[in-house]
């Protein structure tokens, strides 16, 4: 009975021992076939890649492609270009301005490009001049990808009851102005936004019986630097 049973013990062990390279070989072979199969996967991914965008930009067709848009850019800051500048009773007007603003409208998606038209409020100040401002600004920019866009922008301004700060002695006319620039947005539907624009405008001014200005306006003709964050619901 005890030489049976070593036997068995010896034939169980010599089957483990042969058994143990077998399965060392199973697990090589299939890391060996996982290996090769990622370069395939790897391939079939970037295939279906081009599927995929065209399946995204299908369910952005097929989503309502009106939005309600509101831009806010509290960081607005314009430094005038322009040569000569207006003195009232020797005081030199500044050259650089804040524009904080906010505007909101709609826009529309068509393919790649998107339009908005928006409206909006805000200031033109600095220590010597303040106004407020109403605006109404025409956008178009194109998606060079899904969350960068860029293009011109074009809009008309009307600052309302401009005033010299620094005494009584004058004040300006309402006018209109003008805004040309370019912008960019990067973010999906809420985005930081930049822009760069030339801001013009001119107006009147009326100073008291005495009171020496070196001109009859006040030109404002400002590279305006903008920074803010835009919204698409």
């Amino acid at each position: 009975m005890k030489r049976h049973g070593v036997g068995i013990l010896v034939s169980v062990l010599a089957v483990g021992v042969l058994a143990a390279p077998l399965s060392v070989t199973a697990a090589e072979a299939a890391g060996g076939e996982a290996e090769q199969a990622k370069p395939e996967l790897q391939k079939e991914a970037e295939q279906a890649k081009p599927e995929l965008q065209k399946k995204d930009k299908a369910e952005k067709k097929d989503r309502s492609n009106v939005d309600f848009v509101v831009t806010a850019l509290p960081a607005s800051l314009l430094v005038d270009v322009q040569g000569e500048k207006l003195t009232i009773a020797g005081e030199r007007m500044s050259k650089v301005y804040m524009m904080p603003n906010i505007m909101a409208g709609v826009g529309m998606e068509f393919g790649d490009l998107y339009v908005d038209l928006q409206g909006g409020v805000g200031m033109i100040v600095n220590d010597q001049f303040q106004s407020f401002l109403l605006e109404a600004v025409l956008g178009a920019s194109y998606a060079f990808t899904d969350s960068f866009n860029c293009g011109p922008r074009v809009g008309l301004l009307y600052l309302t009851d401009p005033d010299y700060t620094e005494d009584d002695t004058a004040d300006f006319d309402e006018a209109a102005g003008l805004l040309v620039g370019f912008q960019m947005s990067m973010g999906d539907r809420i985005a930081y936004v930049v822009s760069v624009d030339l801001v013009m405008a001119s107006m009147d001014v009326n100073a008291d019986e005495g009171v020496v200005t070196s001109k009859d306006k006040l030109e404002i003709s400002s590279l305006a630097f903008q920074f803010g964050v835009r919204g698409e619901f």
